[in-house]
This record gives C-alpha cells, structure tokens and sequence, in this order.
C-alpha cells in the first residue's frame, strides 16, 4: 500500500491497495502535488511506474519496464524522474519526463549504477556503483553525470564504507552514513 497520514498524524490514506502487488519507492513531487511510487506483480519480473495525487485521484501509469525499478527521485522542477532499473541483469539509471513519456538511458555501465540523485539545479544526476565484488564483500563508488554533455566524473570524497550521501539542498554540502 501507499498510505499518507493526516497531518496530525491521527488519519491515514491508502491511496492505492491491492493484496496481489506490492508498491516501493513512493516518492513527493517538489511542489507536494504528486507522489509518484514502483508497483510490482509478485507472478511477473516487469514493473511499473504510476503518479497520484496525494487524496488517491488522477492514478497514472507512467511506464511499464520489462525488469526491477528502484529509486525514484524528482528532479527539482517537478519535471522528470529518474530511476534505476534492471535490464539484463545491470542497474542503469534512467529518466523520463513527468508524464511519463521521453524515457531516456542515462548510464551505460556494465558495473551497474544505482541510487540516483538530482543536483540542486537539476543539470547533474549523481548516482553509486559497486565494485570489486567478492563473495560477502562489496565497495561503492560514486559518480555524477552532466546530463547536457553526458560527460562523467568520479566524486572522490568518500571513504570505503560511506554509504547513502544526500546532497543539501543548495548542493554545498554532504551527509551520508
């Protein structure tokens, strides 16, 4: 279920239910006019990505993806969304505009890349990948991509074992675990 409680914290919600698929990943709009969440089918591997309304009305399927989807994130303006999906066994991250429509690859990596992140301005996604896998143990690296050049770059900044950094709103600053 996607459920928002009242803002007294009294009264919840469901603004969409269903005992045959499970939901993830719900996430606000910037405005706070939509929530936009993954539905999934137990039976099937395929997915699919839908917008709300907060009361539960104007329920819009965005796009169905043959794979996993994960991490849907925003952009600042409330215009596209982005996402990590699963296709051929490798995460990529994607985007597509708030309609649903101009999906867009942003990642090729045969690594993987997972957990996408707007840049304050919404010119930029930052996003991890794991490396040098072996049984039991991974590490993370972290990467951000300008989306007018494609051109990528590695941010240097953390230390093995940082895990989850979110950006500040004005971008200056990082807090992770």
């Amino acid at each position: 279920d996607i459920v928002v409680p009242s803002s007294d914290g009294c009264h919840a919600l469901a603004i969409v239910s269903d005992n045959d698929s499970y939901f993830k990943s719900a996430i606000w709009s910037p405005d706070g006019t939509k929530i936009a969440y993954v539905r999934g089918d137990h039976s099937s591997v395929g997915t699919e990505l839908y917008s709300a309304n907060p009361d539960g009305s104007d329920i819009r399927l965005l796009r169905s993806i043959d794979g996993e989807v994960d991490a849907l994130t925003w952009s600042p303006d409330g215009g596209r969304i982005a996402y990590a999906a699963k296709r051929d066994d490798i995460w990529n991250i994607f985007t597509i505009a708030a309609d649903g429509s101009d999906e867009q690859q942003i990642t090729h990596s045969d690594a993987g890349a997972e957990r996408p992140y707007w840049s304050a301005d919404g010119s930029r996604i930052r996003y991890m990948t794991e490396v040098d896998q072996v049984p039991g143990y991974y590490a993370l690296d972290y990467f951000e991509i300008d989306l007018a050049t494609g051109e990528t770059r590695p941010l240097d900044i953390f230390e093995e074992g940082d895990y989850g950094p979110v950006w500040s709103p004005d971008d200056s600053r990082i807090a992770f675990q």
